[in-house]
């Protein structure tokens, strides 16, 4: 998490880019990806099979994907594990 963060901060800090006659925004662009990543992700919790699932097996399953995402190593700049 950490290192999405620190990504974040940098992208934020980016000035825009000119390609050809269109001005590409990082910030902008990073924005939608996540955006658009976290509808997709709910939508595979909540709905299944046409269906709503029960509030417990959502819970569940964003709790899992928690304890997935904590568990990862992080790495530094210089390959050091933290």
């Amino acid at each position: 998490m950490q290192s999405f963060t620190s990504l974040c901060s940098v992208v934020n800090q980016m000035e825009p880019l000119r390609l050809l006659n269109h001005m590409f925004l990082p910030r902008e662009y990073l924005r939608q990806r996540v955006v658009k990543n976290f509808r997709e992700f709910l939508a595979n919790v909540i709905i299944v099979d046409g269906g709503l699932q029960r509030v417990f097996v959502a819970e569940a399953q964003l709790a899992q994907l928690q304890r997935h995402s904590s568990n990862r190593p992080t790495t530094t700049d210089d390959g050091h594990h933290y």
